[in-house]
């Protein structure tokens, strides 16, 4: 009796199991010849052509990551409404650092123009664009 009382109900617990709707796709890095964004399962069982980070930051693993209005991930420096930020070449946001300009940037990854270090101090921070390769208009 206790034998087919377990055997219905694991087989009602299967039954329900597969009526439900099952989805295999996770948060993912995707990469093309323009280069890299990060696709995002967004579960509305819609177009999934716009589903990708753009225009914002996004925290993955424990780093922060801006990608552009076009989805691609920044790297270099980036100019943001508040301030200029340095990505790593691998993207990640740096924090509490010298970048290779020797710009020193802060707790937030924020530019600090109080730290500055560079020899060739450009307060005006033209130069900037000439570590940023991949910037689009944001």
């Amino acid at each position: 009796m206790m034998r087919k009382k377990l055997l219905i109900t694991l087989l009602a617990a299967m039954t329900a199991a597969a009526a439900l709707p099952f989805s295999a796709s996770a948060d993912e890095w995707k990469q093309d010849s323009s280069g890299w964004w990060y696709e995002v399962d967004d579960d509305d069982d819609q177009d999934d052509d716009d589903d990708y980070v753009k225009k914002s930051w996004k925290l993955i693993d424990g780093k922060w990551y801006y990608f552009h209005d076009s989805g691609y991930m920044a790297t270099g420096w980036v100019e943001l409404d508040d301030g200029w930020y340095f990505l790593n070449s691998d993207g990640s946001l740096l924090t509490s650092g010298w970048p290779p300009d020797h710009c020193w940037v802060d707790d937030d990854g924020r530019w600090d123009d109080d730290r500055d270090d560079r020899d060739d101090r450009d307060d005006d921070n033209d130069d900037r664009d000439d570590y940023n390769d991949d910037r689009d208009d944001d």
